[in-house]
């Protein structure tokens, strides 16, 4: 046999084990990867019942994204139910359970993540989480996220009051000055009033049991109407406050749709399924390498007017056809 040949063939075949190892090996280190379980810790405002629907937009998200529960992502929840003042020991909870990355929900939230931790990522999800950082396209350290807020949204609810309630001059606010992003939006509203002729009745909700003591206090002021200064308390315990509402015959003005599906008589704002699937895929872009003070924090880009005919009805209200016209959707 030619011995040059010879050789070439053995080049040739040694050439093609090298490839099937590399190729061999290329397979492993990714099958490797594919099975590691990520571990991401997740603090709500609510409760297990109340978030349930978020939480599975989230998950669905994940799985869109190769990321599935049980298979290569642990999700491991607490829920702060309002309490946000648990916020600091849940999230050390979910450090100690080896998070590699924090959710949250709400500035209060958002807050007690980046004092508990300056080093794991958390990305935040609700109104006034850009206050904790040094600014919107470069967060700094380790928190990113989605904003609900946008600086016009308390005068855009005070607009839906005067269409729907055409004479008033006396209409609620109810805010959390705990959080300052809602006293901000209470004072904004307060100053737009003014300059319409409009009273405003203050009520602050520091805590869940103290609901009930501020629709009492609305109630004696004679005010028809509430706004809500958009803040986790309140949506935690949302389906309480609006059945309060509806005990007292006061009608209320939110931001998310979750307010007006419970009763509430309008909602306009942010589409909040939308922010949580973005608060997802970033958190899918941090375990994929990203680091938080990268990523900018995003305002919403969409917005959406919900009607309840249903709760204007039981309050004796006429909603302007011009104002039907307007809604995405009415809910009957």
């Amino acid at each position: 046999m030619n011995k040059s040949i010879s050789f070439q063939g053995w080049r040739l075949g040694h050439i093609l084990l090298v490839i099937i190892l590399s190729l061999w090996a290329i397979h492993t280190v990714e099958a490797q990867q594919s099975s590691k379980v990520r571990r991401v810790g997740y603090v709500a405002t609510g409760n297990e019942e109340n978030t349930r629907e978020l939480r599975e937009i989230a998950r669905r998200t994940y799985a869109d994204l190769g990321y599935r529960e049980g298979k290569n992502l642990r999700i491991d929840m607490r829920y702060a139910e309002g309490r946000f003042e648990q916020g600091p020991r849940l999230f050390t909870e979910l450090l100690e359970a080896d998070a590699e990355v924090l959710g949250t929900s709400g500035y209060q939230l958002a807050a007690a993540a980046t004092q508990v931790t300056r080093n794991v990522p958390v990305v935040g999800v609700g109104c006034g989480i850009e206050l904790l950082a040094t600014s919107l396209a470069k967060p700094g350290g380790n928190l990113t996220g989605v904003t609900c807020q946008t600086p016009d949204l308390a005068t855009k609810h005070l607009e839906l009051f005067l269409e729907l309630f055409p004479g008033e001059r006396r209409v609620g606010v109810l805010y959390n000055p705990d959080a300052i992003y809602t006293l901000k939006s209470a004072e904004e509203l307060t100053r737009a009033a003014g300059g319409l002729g409009i009273e405003v009745s203050s009520m602050r909700v520091r805590r869940p049991e103290e609901i009930e003591f501020a629709f009492a206090d609305i109630e004696k002021q004679r005010a028809r109407a509430i706004i809500l200064a958009t803040d986790a308390l309140l949506f935690a315990k949302r389906e309480r406050l609006v059945a309060l509402a509806s005990i007292h015959r006061i009608a209320v003005i939110a931001t998310f749709r979750e307010f007006a599906e419970h009763g509430a008589i309008v909602s306009y704002g942010s589409k909040l399924k939308n922010l949580v699937r973005r608060q997802t895929e970033m958190i899918v872009r941090i375990l994929e390498g990203a680091k938080p003070a990268d990523i900018p924090i995003e305002q919403p880009t969409s917005f959406e007017l919900i009607i309840n005919l249903k709760t204007a009805k039981a309050l004796g209200l006429d909603v302007p056809p011009s104002l039907l016209a307007r809604a995405d959707e009415v809910i009957e």
